[in-house]
């Protein structure tokens, strides 16, 4: 099952504020024994909060858990499967060099052409 994807607007776990309102977007999948959510902010790039994670015991579906749980609503499909990744593209929670460089799969010469690209005008 792919991992859905949506907006919170209710915080019913154990977190010092209401995180619905500082980490609007949700993500959310399945696993044999669990449901996972994420929370994540909804300007820019939608980028996942991997610190502020949430499991809990699967009883039900998925979706009901986060309409319940979290009030998610807008809630879509995402396009790939959870831990899909897609070469060339960062991710959240990489950070040594040498992981960046084998996660990118891309050469120190790919990395040094794309420089200008990302550097602002």
């Amino acid at each position: 099952m792919k991992p859905l994807i949506y907006k919170n607007t209710v915080t019913k776990v154990n977190f010092s504020r209401p995180l619905h309102e500082s980490q609007p977007r949700g993500y959310g999948y399945e696993i044999d024994t669990h449901f996972v959510h994420f929370y994540g902010a909804a300007s820019g790039l939608w980028t996942i909060s991997s610190g502020l994670t949430t499991t809990q015991g699967k009883s039900g579906t998925l979706a009901d858990w986060l309409a319940t749980t979290f009030g998610a609503t807008e809630i879509a499909t995402s396009m790939r499967e959870a831990g899909e990744t897609v070469a060339g593209v960062w991710r959240p929670g990489i950070f040594r060099y040498d992981d960046i460089r084998n996660a990118l799969n891309t050469t120190d010469s790919d990395r040094h052409q794309a420089l200008p690209a990302a550097r602002p005008t």
